[in-house]
């Protein structure tokens, strides 16, 4: 992929220059890039540039899957928003005991799992607000953990498309746990994956 067209620029990596152009033609040709170029290309703001990057990842994307486009039917099921954050922006949350705020029951939950199913559904997005409530024996990871359980054995069948980075941090914040420590736990319980929303990149 030719990038003579643009500026070229140089961004210190230890000893070494790198340009655009660079990073761009490496990563087409399968190499990994480093964090530091990663956020090199997040810091971009030149018109040029934020166009090269955009048509090296439609063409990484064209050389890794091709242009066949597929869906999936899922359900999202936000559990609670009760949530201690207050994000300006944010106009799900509320505070326990407002004016509707909610935190669904496990039945209720489970109900609207197999209602899923029954409607063709393969994949269960499940989120909800950081709730410093949401606790079973005094361990936020063990209330989340048996919530997984039930709905894997209620519904073993859905993919379980679950749980924020930011809802990963609270609960290992809770419970004085790294984050790897409660990803592994969350995926051998049954989480397929992780839902990239609220990881504040934007």
């Amino acid at each position: 992929m030719g990038m003579s067209n643009l500026t070229r620029f140089e961004a210190s990596e230890g000893t070494r220059a790198t340009t655009l152009d660079s990073i761009l033609d490496r990563t087409l040709a399968g190499d990994a890039i480093s964090e530091a170029e990663g956020v090199t290309l997040l810091e971009q703001t030149d018109a040029g540039a934020i166009a090269a990057i955009r048509e090296a990842a439609d063409e990484l994307r064209r050389q890794q899957v091709g242009d066949t486009v597929t869906y999936i039917i899922n359900r999202n099921l936000n559990f609670t928003n009760i949530c201690e954050q207050h994000c300006s922006f944010c106009a799900f949350r509320r505070d326990a005991g407002q004016e509707g705020a909610y935190w669904l029951s496990l039945d209720v939950m489970l109900h609207k799992a197999r209602e899923a199913v029954e409607r063709g559904a393969t994949e269960l997005c499940m989120q909800g607000g950081l709730n410093p409530q949401a606790k079973q024996d005094g361990s936020s990871l063990a209330y989340y953990l048996n919530l997984v359980r039930e709905l894997k054995q209620a519904c073993p069948q859905l993919h379980l498309h679950a749980f924020s980075p930011q809802e990963i941090q609270f609960i290992a914040q809770q419970d004085n746990l790294s984050y790897a420590a409660v990803i592994a736990a969350l995926q051998e319980a049954g989480v397929g994956s992780m839902p990239g929303t609220a990881a504040e990149v934007l």
